[in-house]
This record gives C-alpha cells, structure tokens and sequence, in this order.
C-alpha cells in the first residue's frame, strides 16, 4: 500500500513540475472513472489485507493452542 502511495505522489510532483508527456485531452467523464477505479482499488488491497489478518491470527491462535 505504501509504494502504490508513493507512486501516486511521485507521479503527480512530477507531473505538476514537468507538465503532462503529450498533449492535454479532455476526456469526458475522467474525474468520475479515475475516482471508481480508485475506490476499487483501495478495497481490493483492503479485502487483501483484511484476509492476511485473518490468517495470521489464525495460525497465531493454533500456535498458541
């Protein structure tokens, strides 16, 4: 989760320093598509997440036992 983070604000320092590779396209309905995709995203890597635990506590729990 930290290197998608660092990812996204290395890009956008860059992009906002440099300006975009070609040329600006509007595109109708961006913003919209970019947010979906991004909340699609975050819960993918928090369903993931959220499975890893799950299993970590399950073998701590059968250690334990």
């Amino acid at each position: 989760m930290i290197y998608t983070c660092l990812a996204y604000i290395i890009s956008s320092i860059y992009i906002n320093i440099n300006g975009p590779f070609l040329e600006i396209t509007d595109y109708p309905f961006d913003e919209i598509i970019v947010f979906i995709l991004s909340v699609v995203w975050l819960s993918i890597v928090f369903m993931v997440y959220d499975k890893r635990m799950s299993n970590y506590i399950k073998s701590l729990k059968i250690k334990n036992e």
